[in-house]
């Protein structure tokens, strides 16, 4: 009995700060994931991974999906067992909220109704995250950001059965581009994704339009075509759906993507983007040197990102 009352009051021990992570994405059968490591305050690339699945993470046993993840791991190499993980973005529901004028104490309650009335789906059901932007009229809207618990618990489940231990579940267009646009600044981005087409626009640190354009791309591996009329058409219903105080500042597409079937998109595209008023900008890596480590909420950096995220990840003893 005294050995057991010793043991309750030892104090905790202080977690040990790691230097290295893995970072997975997946979309649809695509696994892609790089292992990176904290070096004088940027993160190198130690290795990679891009895998096809051949089972579904939606529909498969969680055993079987994280034994063939973990194949895919053993043969790139990979040991590194803590990861954080990008979920497709076809996964999010989006809910858009203008802000009434209430105690701030109210805005919670306020929300969860919002969302008990606007998702298709009951918000018990789902992961809520919520991001905030103000038109410089005052108004102050939240964009309210719901994933599936079943479909993260069932890829969660898989990651442990691959020996992983994930520490935060995100998407992964909005910590490319982050929402950190000044006003006037405004930029849509475009992340081109294995069967679909990502498509964000922010204000001022807020999520103002998120959403995965399913039927955009067509064909397997280097036959892959991106229907470069489709995307127009929705970059140009999507201005037209954005607030006229954010519309007017929005001067610029950011296509994120390599490979062949991006650069053919980004030549058809850029005409009827220049039509629009718009100019195309490529981003197809970071700059050498390092990925720079994110600031944490309240620090420099993308302002948002991580208040953005923080709803998202869990972390894991």
């Amino acid at each position: 009995m005294a050995a057991r009352k010793r043991d309750s009051m030892k104090k905790p021990g202080k977690k040990q700060r790691t230097n290295s992570i893995l970072a997975l994405s997946l979309d649809a059968s695509r696994l892609d994931g790089l292992v990176l490591r904290r070096t004088n305050g940027t993160a190198e690339v130690s290795a990679s991974l891009s895998a096809t699945l051949s089972v579904n993470p939606l529909s498969h046993d969680p055993e079987l999906v994280g034994r063939e993840i973990r194949q895919h791991l053993d043969g790139a190499g990979i040991r590194e067992r803590r990861c954080a993980v990008c979920l497709p973005l076809g996964w999010a529901m989006l809910l858009q909220t203008q802000l009434p004028a209430l105690p701030e104490a109210d805005i919670p309650a306020f929300l969860a109704m919002e969302a008990e009335r606007g998702f298709s789906a009951p918000p018990e059901s789902l992961l809520l995250a919520r991001s905030t932007f103000r038109l410089p009229n005052g108004d102050t809207h939240v964009t309210q950001i719901g994933i599936s618990r079943e479909h993260l618990e069932r890829v969660e489940r898989a990651l442990r059965a691959a020996r992983l231990i994930p520490v935060s579940f995100t998407l992964g267009l909005p910590i490319l581009q982050g929402p950190g646009s000044r006003a006037g600044t405004e930029v849509v981005a475009l992340a081109i994704n294995e069967n679909s087409v990502g498509i964000l626009t922010s204000h001022e640190g807020g999520i103002v339009m998120l959403r995965a354009i399913d039927n955009a791309v067509g064909g397997e591996g280097t036959e892959k075509q991106i229907d470069s009329t489709l995307l127009a058409r929705e970059i140009r219903i999507t201005l037209g759906q954005l607030p006229e105080t954010v519309r007017v500042g929005v001067s610029e597409v950011r296509l994120y993507g390599e490979g062949v079937e991006v650069d053919r998109l980004a030549s058809d595209i850029a005409p009827r983007l220049q039509a629009m008023g718009l100019v195309l900008h490529r981003v197809t890596r970071y700059a050498a040197g390092g990925v720079r480590r994110r600031a944490a909420s309240g620090g420099s950096g993308n302002p948002g990102i991580e208040s953005w995220r923080a709803p998202f990840v869990r972390v894991l003893e």
